[in-house]
């Protein structure tokens, strides 16, 4: 997840900022929006509205709040301010609604004459979730098990029906493949049939039109500030909870996947300082989004956030392209569900830990399943992630077939065994990590602060360690948990270097 911002002040740059300079921050959270399916294209308003800087933004580290079992009991929908009591707003459209009492809070917060935070967070792009009517016994109690949900694509606002009838899904490479990939259940997917594939392309027609009536709200917004006159004194941060696959891979519509439709989500931001039409390769992740906004509020963070505040102004993002980290945490607990035509549980084996990197050296994920199959896609070469690097036996099942060191596969003119032990250390130094050792793990490894990225880590000179302690620092799971319990995830401290 993600997300950025501060001022070009320098008082706020120290993190001190005057009650008469202090900015408004307005976060819009949109709910399942995909990059890759390029649903932004669609969004007229926000385009013309946030015209600033867009960041390639990946996704969480859970870990550390262990907020990972996160399916529910499915209670009916309220609307409740502060202590009031709860209110039903059975009939209106979540979007609309929610736009409306985002510009009254606006109003308020003006009125109040003080600086405010504003968390809007539309359902869209969300798959609409009813009772499946075979399971309906004539009562429904949100913890009775056998009460089933029934997941049908989402209902855009009634004027923008059929906004986009024609629009079908980009056939990218990893569209409904001919051969499998992946791993574990991934790989036993059969290829969608002609079916399966029509209703894709209607799931994601109606996903954007969806999208429409968030588009409204972003540019209600946009004229509400103007209104007021706080436009230029006002952080707006765009993003969503995570990404989208329909198709891909041969997967059915869904999110619970490392695939990079599921980790890579829009971020856009514009306020004070932020440059107009910059799209930014910094590496960042949601885990940024509470020191980001800390610090647009001139307030320090605190010692416990996984994450970095993102850079914002033109000097803070030239500087981060060179210095900023080039990695982000991957992780999932529990089961992946299928949210087309069938509704089912597809996997309950679908925990596992990863990393992604990308830096002008190399463009890399790699992750660990609780199968203890694995994953390497080099994605300079293969951004589709068809090609595992580290495949497993006949249809995804079991350890990798090749040895890494007979493998004649190399990245950047490294042997896919440097690559990987390398790899399989940061993972160990990030599967648990807190605080300051998520954003600087090879500092765990390497405490004398002599590599600070993969690209240290791999001078010859480290070679003979790396191998001397690949045992040691190879991730794995003893089992697969819905949540994160610490004796299921396998070895949790990772080998320092020690000069061999």
């Amino acid at each position: 997840m993600l997300l950025r911002i501060f001022g070009v002040l320098a008082s706020l740059a120290a993190f001190v900022v005057s009650s008469k300079t202090k900015p408004k921050i307005i976060l819009v959270l949109v709910d399942d929006q995909d990059v890759h399916m390029e649903s932004l294209k669609h969004m007229a308003l926000l385009k013309k509205q946030m015209g600033n800087s867009v960041y390639k933004s990946l996704l969480r580290l859970s870990h550390n709040t262990n907020m990972t079992d996160v399916i529910a009991p499915y209670w009916n929908a309220t609307w409740q301010k502060d202590q009031g009591a709860p209110v039903s707003r059975e009939g209106t459209y979540n979007t609309d609604d929610l736009s409306d009492k985002t510009i009254n809070y606006i109003r308020e917060a003006h009125a109040a004459g003080k600086p405010f935070f504003i968390g809007s967070a539309p359902i869209a792009t969300h798959s609409e979730v009813v009772v499946r009517p075979d399971t309906y016994n004539g009562t429904i109690s949100p913890t009775d098990p056998s009460i089933q949900p029934l997941i049908l694509p989402p209902k855009p606002a009634k004027r923008h029906t059929d906004m986009v009838r024609d629009l079908k899904l980009p056939r990218t490479p990893n569209f409904n493949p001919k051969e499998p990939n992946g791993v574990s259940w991934v790989a036993q997917r059969p290829r969608l049939n002609q079916t399966y594939v029509d209703y894709g392309d209607n799931f994601f027609r109606l996903r954007l039109e969806s999208l429409l009536a968030v588009d409204e709200m972003v540019d209600r917004i946009f004229k509400e500030l103007e209104s007021l006159d706080i436009m230029d004194n006002t952080y707006i941060i765009y993003t969503s909870d995570n990404g989208y696959h329909i198709s891909q891979h041969r997967l059915p519509p869904g999110k619970q996947c490392g695939f990079e439709e599921d980790i890579n989500v829009p971020l856009l931001i514009r306020g004070p300082g932020v440059p107009k039409g910059v799209v930014s390769d910094a590496m960042t992740s949601h885990t940024d989004l509470a020191p980001s906004i800390f610090r647009m509020a001139g307030v320090k963070p605190r010692h416990e956030f996984d994450g970095l505040a993102v850079p914002l102004t033109g000097d803070e993002l030239e500087r981060a392209s060179q210095r900023r980290a080039e990695h982000i945490g991957i992780e999932f607990w529990g089961l992946a569900a299928d949210e087309g035509i069938d509704s089912v549980i597809m996997s309950d084996l679908n925990t596992y830990k990863g990393i992604r990197l990308h830096s002008k050296d190399y463009n890399l994920y790699y992750a660990v399943h609780c199968t203890n199959e694995h994953e390497l896609y080099d994605m300079t070469v293969d951004p589709y992630q068809i090609n595992n690097l580290l495949p497993s036996g006949k249809n995804g099942t079991g350890m990798p077939i090749a040895s890494y060191a007979g493998s004649n596969v190399k990245i950047n003119k490294k042997p896919l065994l440097s690559i990987v032990s390398r790899l399989d250390a940061l993972l160990m130094a990030m599967k648990s990590c807190k605080g300051e050792t998520c954003i600087k793990p090879w500092k765990v490894l390497h405490p004398d602060g002599d590599v600070n990225s993969l690209k240290d880590a791999l001078k010859n000179k480290y070679d003979s360690s790396y191998l001397h302690t690949a045992d040691k620092n190879s991730a794995s799971f003893n089992m697969s948990m819905s949540g994160y319990v610490v004796t299921a995830e396998g070895p949790q401290d990772p080998s320092i270097y020690q000069g061999y």
